[in-house]
């Protein structure tokens, strides 16, 4: 008997801005457990903030609080770093990748 192979199909979590960070986080906290929670691997994309190391700050503390082991971070500086085959491949093993706000200009 052949098996097959049951491939899991994204979740794209859209968040419209200005969520709770401090309290509950009912959220974040829903966007860490799709993510996997405790096995999450997360990655933060802090590009189109003005405040990187704050976003960076802020969001590691949430994460973290919600169960979340480690939070990687990919800011690739220009539109040629994005290719960068380490960042690349930070992306292709996350199973939660978070964009904060701010400019989305930056981001293209």
């Amino acid at each position: 008997m052949a098996r097959t192979q049951v491939r899991k199909v994204p979740t794209l979590f859209i968040i419209g801005g200005a969520e709770d960070r401090v309290g509950k986080a009912t959220v974040l906290r829903r966007f860490v457990r799709l993510a996997g929670g405790r096995r999450s691997r997360i990655v933060l994309i802090p590009t189109a903030s003005s405040f990187e190391d704050e976003v960076v700050a802020s969001y590691r503390d949430v994460f973290t609080r919600l169960g979340a082991p480690d939070i990687d971070v990919v800011s690739p500086p220009n539109r040629a770093s994005a290719h960068d085959e380490d960042l690349v491949a930070v992306l292709d093993q996350a199973t939660g990748i978070f964009m904060s706000g701010g400019s989305q200009l930056k981001l293209s």
